[in-house]
């Protein structure tokens, strides 16, 4: 079959054309090429689809820098596909890294993450200059195993302790304090007190027992008391003055106390560092309170027995321990409630032994 026609004008093949309107050149018609090799001789043709030319680039042997190519609008409803000399992996398989260092076991939004770890590398595992990696990888799911490995991890570390020797600064401590000592339940009865009576718990000297409380948090170390807050369910004892004798020695111990309930107060001077005296207040139903102050009995006549000793005592509490000890005596005569209770509170601040 013959191809090639020769063409002679005015008479001969009809030639394909397309008779197109152009803005400048108006109403002309348009011939139909075929695009095919242009070397001499040459005689391969180029495919054209529906889509389009279509170009080989099998012949690219080395990446094309993107920085090269012009930009352009791409507007054809096909498919645009890039070729390198790579092949481009498919499925799960990951084809780049962005932002975060990921995995490549197969799997994906997986962050892997370096602890350091404080130890030996035969405590936790290889590593060098005694520190230990242990990588953790972990996905949204995982979230509960990084937290119980974080966990493991804790409970192998070692808590560091503050040292045992810690000195604390001498002298006043701002620390202020209320101890509440023990509470004395006098006798059973409502025997009359006369002025200068021991308040206590037993009626014989030798049965009685002392208040006690801790005052101190470290043995020894001094303490500053400003006052002392009695509160008894005895009414009778309202509106009258009571005396509150300090020691820092158990002063029951050796036989020091001379008399029981109801007698004149009679007892040894040893752990003896004060006393405190004060009125309770009237008007309470359900017994007495009043705020006992430091104060010495200078035997006067009344109504001033005890007269005023300064605003505070300062006082190291029992040898090598923490405690105060307290002994009531009614300074005014009063009838006392059977078996009512007495419960003082010595107030002041923390010290620091010199």
């Amino acid at each position: 079959m013959a191809d090639n026609v020769d063409v002679t004008p005015g008479s001969g093949t009809t030639i394909a054309a397309d008779e197109v309107v152009d803005g400048t050149l108006g109403t002309v018609k348009v011939q139909y090429v075929k695009l095919m090799d242009g070397t001499l001789d040459g005689t391969t043709k180029a495919s054209v689809s529906v889509n389009g030319l279509k170009v080989d680039p099998s012949g690219v042997t080395s990446p094309v820098s993107l920085a090269s190519v012009p930009s352009h609008d791409v507007t054809n409803s096909g498919t645009f596909a890039v070729q390198n000399n790579a092949a481009t992996p498919v499925g799960t398989n990951i084809i780049g890294k962005v932002g975060i260092d990921q995995t490549t076991d197969g799997t994906t939004n997986k962050v892997a993450a370096d602890l350091r770890l404080a130890g030996t590398a035969a405590d936790k595992g290889s590593g060098t200059g005694g520190a230990a990696t242990q990588r953790i990888i972990i996905d949204s799911s995982q979230v509960g195993s990084l937290i119980t490995a974080l966990q493991a991890i804790a409970a192998g570390a070692t808590p560091v302790a503050l040292p045992t020797d810690q000195t604390w600064p001498r002298g006043m401590s701002p620390r202020a304090f209320a101890a509440t000592f023990t509470t004395n339940t006098r006798p059973a009865n409502t025997t009359a007190y006369a002025a200068g009576n021991s308040i206590s718990n037993n009626t014989v000297a030798g049965s009685v027992t002392a208040l006690s409380a801790t005052v101190s948090d470290t043995n020894d170390d001094p303490i500053t008391l400003t006052d002392i807050l009695l509160v008894t369910t005895d009414t009778g004892a309202a509106g009258k003055r009571i005396r509150a004798y300090v020691y820092n020695s158990d002063p029951t111990a050796n036989t020091g106390v001379g008399a029981g309930d109801g007698a004149a107060f009679a007892n040894k001077h040893a752990g003896y560092i004060g006393s405190f005296s004060g009125m309770l207040e009237t008007g309470f139903s359900d017994g007495a309170v009043g705020r006992l102050v430091p104060t010495f009995n200078d035997s006067a006549a009344s109504p001033t027995p005890n007269a005023p000793a300064g605003g505070l005592i300062v006082v190291k509490p029992v040898l090598g321990a923490k405690t105060l000890f307290i002994q009531l005596q009614a300074v005014d005569s009063f009838t006392p409630v059977s078996a009512s209770t007495w419960t003082p509170t010595v107030r002041g601040f923390q010290g620091r032994a010199s």
